[in-house]
């Protein structure tokens, strides 16, 4: 069985919001890279942490999608967002903000995905956070 470990981030710097928006995301096979990828989204207006960590999630399901399905039976994606966590299970409202628009893109594509690659996603503490070093 294929099982992968996928770790994703996003941030906002020098200030959020407005800074410019970067997100990151780690796939490793038994603990060795298979891929990374670090993206700017874009800098100024509309740009957020939040959308920064939608953002790393949306690529990672574009990754998965290149990469094909049949190859991944399971995949733990793991995030420092609880934010993200949260909304996603459907623990937490979705309210106003500038990453709705990019969390109804991360929901459209995860339902297709989720049960075919038996994606998890986990809530996991900053400093453990591999995709950090992208």
């Amino acid at each position: 069985m294929k099982e992968f470990t996928a770790y994703i981030d996003g941030s906002c710097a020098p200030i959020n919001p407005g800074g410019t928006a970067i997100s990151k995301f780690l796939v490793l096979d038994n603990g060795k890279r298979v891929f990374s990828e670090s993206l700017v989204l874009g800098s100024g207006l509309g740009m957020s942490n939040n959308l920064a960590e939608y953002g790393a999630l949306v690529a990672l399901l574009d990754w998965i999608t290149r990469f094909g399905t049949e190859n991944i039976q399971r995949m733990t994606i793991f995030c420092d967002s609880s934010l993200v966590v949260n909304q996603m299970v459907g623990s937490f409202r979705v309210r106003e903000g500038l990453y709705k628009e990019t969390y109804k893109l991360a929901v459209e594509k995860w339902g297709p995905l989720v049960n075919k690659c038996g994606l998890k996603l986990v809530y996991i503490p900053r400093d453990k956070n591999m995709a950090h070093n992208v």
